[in-house]
């Protein structure tokens, strides 16, 4: 499998896994019927931030290598896969698109 199937399935798994009741509520419900230039508008935080909280989050010598704007159960947030230097498989983590809150972080292996 390429880098790009294994990042695009990484993003999709990580959208199929819903964002977990312990975890603040999103702050932006866009409409079911929203086009992608909509809830780009409605995103108050850019990619660069949500990379820059994604990276923060992982705290070692990391890389984005795939982020996407998602709207699950209703929820708006940006999906990161980061690389971190040194480790097998990737983190998947889940950014609030409204305030920059990382809702979600798991260890995806990649097998």
């Amino acid at each position: 499998m390429n880098r790009t199937s294994t990042i695009g399935s990484l993003i999709t798994a990580l959208a199929l896994t819903t964002v977990n009741a312990a975890t603040p509520d999103c702050s932006i419900h866009p409409a079911k019927d929203a086009t992608d230039a909509q809830l780009a508008s409605l995103a108050k935080v850019t990619q660069a931030e949500a990379e820059k909280r994604a990276l923060a989050r992982v705290k070692s010598p990391a890389k984005v290598v795939g982020a996407e704007l998602q709207v699950e159960g209703g929820c708006l947030f940006w999906t990161l896969i980061v690389k971190e230097a040194g480790k097998a498989g990737m983190e998947a983590l889940k950014v609030d698109a409204g305030t920059g809150t990382v809702l979600m972080a798991k260890h995806e292996s990649g097998k």
